[in-house]
Parts: C-alpha cells; structure tokens; sequence
C-alpha cells in the first residue's frame, strides 16, 4: 500500500507540472477571474437605409468584439468553455459566399459556420484573446426583404456572446443589435447653379410607383455634372449602374420654331384615381436657372394611369430669342412640385449633399439632359454648318441630314445692309440627288464679310435659303468624316478637326 501511494503522488505531480501541453488552460483563481469581461460594442450598418431588394440593396453589417478588462481571455482545451458568438441576420444573408463574407481583426479569433435555415453565423473562440482590446467584425450583407419607415426597421443583424468560462463581470455588454429599413431616390444631375431635384422611389407602393422612360435607378445623392450625364451609368456614386436617362426625346431645337417633345411615362400600378403630375423647364436663355419668364414648358400637367406606359406630347415654341448653344432641361414626373429644385439639407459627413427631407418629392423620377438650340435657319435637311476665315480666305464646311431632289448648293455672304453676294462662280453640285443619310461638303473663296447663307437648289429648279450663318460660329453637331465623301483633300484637315 505504501508503495502505491508514492507511486500515485509522483504520477500526480507529473500530470500537473510537467505532462500539461502549453496551449491548455485550467481554470484560474477568482481573483484572476475578476481582471476579464468579454464583450461587444458599436453595431453599425452601411449604408443607413440600405437599397430595397429590387435594386439589389446591399452593404456592410459591423460590431466590435473583444475584452474590457486586462487578464486575457485563454483557451480552454474543452470547447465547451470556450467564448462563443451568435450574429443573426434580419430580412437579409450574406452577400456571396457566407464565410468569404466575414472578415476583420476581431473575426480572425473565431472558428466560424453559417446555418441558412435561420441566418445565423456562430463563431467558436480559437486563440487567446489579450486584455484591454476591442477589434471589428464585418459581415457583408445582402437584402432579401424590404422593411420600411412607416413600420418597423427590420433590416440588420443582433449578436450574442456566451463567455464560456471566463469570468463576465458586466452581462449587460453582451449583446448588441442594430436595424435599418430600405429606401431608395432618384436625383437630378444638372450642374449645381439649377439646384437638386430629389424623388423618392417607391417600389413598395405600386400606386405612386411611377418613373419617366422605362426604368428608374436610384442614386446616393446630387450628382451635379455640366453635362447632365452625372449619374448615368455611373456607378462610382450610383447604386445602381443603369443608365436611366431614356424618358424625353428630343428634336431639333431651333429658334422660334414650335416643336413636339415626347415624354414617356411609367406606372406600377393602373386604375382609376391613380396618376402623376409632370412638370418641365428649359433654360432658354442659358444663365443657369430656371426662373425667367417662360422656362417652365409643363406646369403640374395631370397624368392619369390608365395605362402601364404611355406617351404625353410636350408642345414646345422654342422663343425666338432662346440663346444659341448648349443648355439644360429638367422633367420631374410624379408627385406635383412647385419648382424645378428642392431645399437642400446640410451636407452629410460624407460630403454628400441630399434634399430636405420635408422637400424632395414623395414619389416619382427626375431627369435633367443637356440639349441645342441652334439657328432657326439650321433644321433638316441641314444637320451641320460652320465656316471658318484664313486671312481672305474663307472655308466652308455643311452636312446634310437627308436630301430630296437635290442638285446643288449656292452660298451667299450677307451684309449689315441686307445684300448679298453670292460666293461661288457656279453651283456647287451635290453628291447626291436623294440622301437619307448624311453629307459632307466643303468650299472655299476669297470673300470679304462676317455672315453667310446657304442655298439649296432643287431638280425643279426650286431653291431653299437657310442662314444667316456667322463665320467662326459652329451650328449643329458633325457626324464622322467620310473622306470619300470630301469634294477635296485639301480640306481634309480642316473637316476632320471639326
């Protein structure tokens, strides 16, 4: 019996002092205990709201996780003592693969799986954690159900530590939550002097879900551009990259001339008591507004949804004295506003600049697009014009939309009393007595004088005249050189530069 008994202490001994690997803890004294309180802290979702499902809504979901106090939290060699925890997604799942979707400093402590069958990612504690530190877990996020402002906020996540057999001085600190609801708008993309234009985009109510074209894509925010393309297709700063510009049509906008400009208008929903408003302005004048007299071509015209897609005509006379270039047009369809622009909020810390939330419109889309107006000589057949001096030399260049019956050209200079002079000796003959297609055509002449017309000659000997035109002015847009189109290589640099 004595024999045994030293044998069984000195078996004792090893098994406690000498035998025990280095990477299994027993449990620790109470008084160490006391120094460790795991814990989480800091839900955050991003973005605040998120996109609806139908846009693809998507974003970030993120804690902190770690010890509050200075003895670290080791690692047991029974799984069961070991720190757990539990993030449950609400109205979502990671976007791609669950866990490539995890990441962080304060994920890396954890072992992770995923159940889909109730969206819940459980991380098994799998190294030390030190004392005093606090890390990140990001879990990227997608939408899979729309919650609202007007109800509940659903969209997000809540966690749930379990410290195993650590010490957990403060259980109030172990569990954490955070919510969000989808939302979506449109905006603007003129240059900033014509303010923001907000709608809200409600895909959850059939009702006031309309839009201008055949689709709507929603934006973060203003995306002011001289162009007005700001947030087409650009998905640096657009949610999603469609570009969704495709409700107006243009024709050719020319001075005094009455026009046609077809809208295309889009509902969710059909029936009775169910429609929008459609309101538009053009800057004739180009100063950067739409506050003069005249700029407003569609007030609070009413728009009934008694069809899925429809076209309303907006008939237009372009002022006489609409100044000549590039400017800007705004259409807002949906709910009735009564500017071209909404009060603005402050900007966010992002620098992001959005319209008051007691200003942007409840529903509907806005669309802005940069457009010409040109000389009222300048309408089909003509589609280009421009003329340039070297010295007393005078190159003159023209395209032709189409052409119908049509064997020749004249140009004329103009002067300040009303005369004119014609340009060239004999009629320059077109290329082409009918054309639907365009071209090009270039001349030259020793000539004196600032302005020009050019004259169509007829196979019935019936003439068109379209000007005045001034040298040094461009009117209209070029279409790519055809060279072998050109009635001389010499002016080949000259067209081509143009």
């Amino acid at each position: 019996m004595k024999k045994m008994t030293w044998l069984g202490v000195l078996f004792l001994y090893l098994a406690t002092y000498v035998l025990s690997p280095a990477v299994v803890h027993a449990q620790q004294p109470d008084a160490v205990l006391a120094a460790q309180d795991p814990y989480v802290y800091d839900p955050v979702i991003t973005p605040t709201p998120l996109l609806p499902v139908e846009f693809g809504g998507a974003g970030d979901i993120s804690f902190k996780i770690g010890n509050l106090l200075s003895e670290p939290l080791t690692l047991y060699s029974d799984p069961a003592g070991r720190m757990t925890v539990k993030v449950t997604l609400s109205y979502g799942e990671p976007d791609g693969d669950p866990l490539a979707a995890i990441s962080g400093v304060g994920a890396g402590w954890f072992d992770w799986s995923y159940a889909a069958t109730n969206k819940t990612y459980t991380g098994v504690q799998n190294q030390d954690i030190g004392g005093s530190v606090l890390e990140p877990v990001v879990i990227a996020y997608k939408v899979t159900q729309n919650s609202y402002s007007t109800g509940t906020p659903a969209n997000g996540f809540n966690v749930n530590i379990q410290p195993g057999n650590h010490d957990n001085q403060v259980t109030d600190n172990d569990k954490v939550s955070a919510y969000t609801y989808v939302a979506a708008s449109d905006f603007g993309d003129a240059p900033e002097s014509y303010g923001i234009a907000e709608h809200k985009i409600t895909v959850d109510n059939p009702a006031t879900f309309m839009y201008l074209g055949t689709t709507v894509d929603p934006e973060f925010a203003n995306q002011a551009s001289l162009d007005a393309t700001g947030d087409d297709a650009n998905d640096s700063n657009t949610l999603n990259p469609t570009n969704d510009e495709n409700g107006v049509t243009f024709p050719v906008m020319g001075q005094g001339h009455s026009v046609v400009i077809p809208v295309v208008l889009g509902f969710g929903q059909t029936g009775a008591f169910l429609g929008g408003y459609l309101n538009a302005w053009i800057d004739w004048n180009a100063d950067g507004d739409f506050a003069d007299a005249g700029e407003q071509i569609a007030d609070s015209v009413t728009i009934n949804a008694d069809v899925v897609s429809k076209i309303y005509n907006v008939n237009v006379t372009i002022p006489a004295d609409a100044k000549i270039g590039k400017t800007i047009a705004r259409f807002r369809f949906g709910a009735d506003v009564a500017t071209p622009s909404d009060a603005v909020a402050a900007a966010g810390t992002d620098g992001m600049v959005t319209a008051a939330a007691a200003d942007a419109a409840a529903y509907g889309e806005v669309e802005d697009y940069q457009i010409e107006v040109i000389s009222p000589a300048l309408s089909a057949p003509l589609s280009y014009e421009y003329a340039e001096r070297d010295g007393d030399t005078v190159y003159f260049i023209w395209e032709t939309a189409t052409e119908t019956s049509n064997v020749g050209f004249n140009l004329y200079m103009e002067f300040a009393d009303g005369s004119v002079q014609l340009v060239n000796s004999e009629m320059e003959p077109s290329h082409v007595i009918d054309s639907v297609t365009p071209t090009h055509y270039t001349y030259q002449a020793n000539v004196v004088g600032d302005s020009y017309d050019i004259e169509f000659v007829h196979i019935d000997s019936s003439i068109e005249r379209y000007g005045p035109f001034k040298i040094g002015e461009e009117y209209g847009e070029p279409v790519a050189v055809d060279e072998s189109a050109l009635i001389d290589s010499l002016y080949l640099p000259l067209v081509t530069s143009r």
